[in-house]
């Protein structure tokens, strides 16, 4: 993920009674992935965004930070969705328990 981010510029510059900003006023920062750890009872297959990810337990699936749809589908259970939001460099747990 790529995140611009606004900054008042660093310096100034005098040229015959006018100032000058010197510098970008920008500064791009790339946010670092954030993970999660997906468990379930019953098991299920997990699909994240869309995305399948394979069977449950799963320990490390790396994602942008920001919101993600994560669906849990078994055919011993009815299909589980859940909304998460996941900041940059965090590792969250998400577990499905039975219904």
């Amino acid at each position: 993920m790529l995140e611009v981010v606004a900054e008042p510029p660093t310096a100034r510059l005098r040229i015959n009674d006018r100032e000058y900003a010197t510098g970008s006023p920008y500064r791009i920062r790339l946010a670092a992935p954030g993970h999660l750890r997906v468990g379930a009872t019953p098991w299920c297959n997990v699909s994240v965004d869309g995305r399948a990810y394979g069977q449950t337990p799963l320990v490390n699936i790396t994602l942008p930070p920001g919101s993600h749809r994560v669906t849990c589908t078994s055919p011993e259970a009815p299909t589980r969705t859940r909304s998460v939001t996941l900041a940059p460099g965090q590792n969250l747990p998400v577990v499905f328990g039975a219904q």
